[in-house]
């Protein structure tokens, strides 16, 4: 897990290393996961607006790339793999560390690979010793999702810590009625199936 002072330079500062072992830090502070997604920067703005100003607030922005799976992960050099995840978090995290530090907000980066998303982000709260977790999620219902198996309501159920959800776009015609109603029709098919 890379651990990384915001001083350099946002490509600079993401870099992959094994995992870190050190014990959590007393700074606390708020944990934000960060993705491409625009509800990332949904929620980066959120935190800028409402602790910006009061300034001295730490906040540990975590990029976790899902892990390749093993029959793919060895056709790939490891400098290969690593450059990856090293991409993708760079881009996803210069804008968001760039708005919260013109905010006035002390950053740390994190980037790691894993197979589980929701269990690195509670992992990394413990660890890092942070009060809350902050999230940036697509509006979906609750039955949404329980069938999608949405890493927002996986860390909802396994934080011990508050977890604040900030919403941004609605989830798609697919996701708020196709999915339902997908899942209504294989159970009644299953059920004139038993009968």
């Amino acid at each position: 897990m890379a651990s990384l002072a915001t001083n350099a330079p946002v490509a600079a500062q993401v870099a992959l290393t094994g995992q870190d072992e050190r014990t959590p830090t007393a700074i606390g502070g708020i944990l934000l996961p960060v993705n491409a997604q625009p509800e990332s920067r949904i929620a980066a703005e959120h935190l800028a607006r409402t602790l910006g100003a009061a300034g001295g607030t730490h906040v540990h922005l975590l990029h976790v790339t899902p892990a390749l799976h093993p029959h793919i992960s060895r056709f790939l050099p490891s400098h290969s793999r690593r450059r990856f995840v090293e991409e993708r978090a760079a881009a996803a995290m210069q804008p968001v560390v760039k708005l919260l530090e013109l905010s006035g907000l002390k950053t740390t980066v994190h980037v790691t690979s894993a197979a589980d998303v929701a269990a690195t982000v509670i992992a990394v709260a413990k660890r890092e010793n942070c009060s809350r977790i902050v999230m940036g999620a697509t509006r979906k219902s609750t039955l949404v999702r329980t069938l999608t198996n949405s890493v927002t309501g996986r860390v909802l159920a396994g934080a011990n810590v508050p977890v604040e959800i900030i919403t941004g776009r609605e989830a798609s015609l697919w996701q708020r009625i196709g999915v339902p109603a997908s899942v209504g029709l294989a159970i009644a098919a299953l059920l004139i199936e038993l009968d």
